[in-house]
């Protein structure tokens, strides 16, 4: 699960670009409400807070952007950011959808 706390806390908390639309397409009202939601996001993704079907759609989606996405993710920036290398992150994404898409 650190690829996705890493996408969650790292990308979208520094080089990705959040925008309403972007929010909207994961599930906010706006990125303000996503801003606001952000941190209970990486507690769910660490274990520390349940998290449900919808969260778990929303994390994954906005770990797809950032680690996939130049123009609104961290795609540019994301090894250096987050230390996971492009190669590696890619496998842990299929799994992490595998895993995810069954929910």
């Amino acid at each position: 699960m650190i690829f996705l706390r890493q996408a969650i806390g790292c990308i979208w908390g520094g080089p990705a670009k959040m925008t309403d639309e972007v929010a909207a397409l994961l599930g906010y009202e706006d990125k303000a409400a996503f801003n606001q939601d952000q941190e209970r996001l990486e507690h769910c993704v660490a274990g520390a807070l349940p998290a449900s079907r919808g969260d778990w759609r929303r994390v994954l989606l906005a770990a797809e952007l950032a680690f996939a996405s130049y123009e609104l993710g961290g795609a540019w920036d994301w090894e250096t950011v987050t230390g996971i290398n492009e190669e590696a992150a890619i496998l842990v994404l299929r799994a992490v959808q595998s895993k995810l898409w069954l929910l």
